[in-house]
This record gives structure tokens, sequence and C-alpha cells, in this order.
């Protein structure tokens, strides 16, 4: 059974479901909420590196983060992002960013899992939509931007 619960924010959607258990029709729903929110998030999942992988790639090939190592040999594709107490200044990643933009081909997807969640407010990770910031733009500047763009 899959439940999918829209964010109140016009951003992203909940999918309450095991992700160990989906169906093929399951995949469909997902990816076809993916497209239409953005972003999706699966709260509760106690998956292994090895169900983790297994899922990640029924959204294309994964691809390997160039800045930063590899959990194991075994899994190259998931790196570890920690931040401890003792650790001074800005983290990895802690401003505004698109991840691996950098890249000769950016993966057109990025999953997080979170082991250790920091209370509300404290931390979290934020999303926006550049999709939506453009939708509520005013026309007169929606055509000056596709006179500069071809992917408008």
């Amino acid at each position: 059974m899959l439940k999918i619960i829209p964010n109140k924010k016009d951003i992203g959607a909940e999918i309450v479901c095991d992700l160990k258990k989906l169906s093929n029709l399951d995949f469909i729903k997902i990816k076809s909420a993916l497209h239409k929110y953005g972003v999706i998030f699966f709260k509760k999942q106690n998956l292994t590196s090895s169900s983790y992988v297994k899922f990640a790639k029924n959204f294309g090939k994964l691809a390997n983060y160039p800045r930063l190592k590899g959990l194991s040999k075994k899994y190259p594709q998931i790196t570890v992002v920690q931040r401890k107490l003792s650790d001074k200044g800005p983290s990895f990643g802690e401003q505004f960013h698109t991840d691996s933009i950098y890249t000769k081909k950016p993966p057109r997807f990025t999953m997080l899992l979170s082991k250790l969640v920091p209370k509300k407010g404290v931390a979290n990770t934020e999303f926006c939509s550049q999709y939506l910031a453009y939708k509520q733009l005013p026309t007169n500047i929606k055509n000056k931007l596709k006179k500069i763009t071809p992917y408008l």
C-alpha cells in the first residue's frame, strides 16, 4: 500500500510505504510523484546499503560522487556526509547548492538517507523549486528569460 501526501508548501510530497516491498506499479507511482512534486520523502525506512542501492537503481545509473570517498569498495556510490560535535566552521554542503552541478553530466536525481535526524528547526535540509519560482514570475520577466535561454 502506497500513500502520497503533498507538502503544504507546494514543494515535495511524503510517500508512505515500505521501500523494500514495492511492486512495479508502486515504482511507477513513485516516479510520477517525483516528476510532479520535484522532491519526495520516505520517512521511517530501515534500509541496508544493499536495499538502498537496489531502490536507487530504479531511477537510473548510479553515479560516484567525485568530491567524497564512497562508503566502501562494494558501495562507492554511497557517500557519508557527517557533522561531528567537534567540527568547526561551516559543514560540507551547508549553503544553498545543487548536488554535483560541477560535474560534466550531473545526475538527474539525488538521494539522501539520514541516520540521525536533528530536532525540527536545527540543521534541517530545505528544498526549493525553480519551476515554482519561474511559474510565479510576471509574464514580462518570463518573456525576457525566453529570449536568453533555449530551455524555456
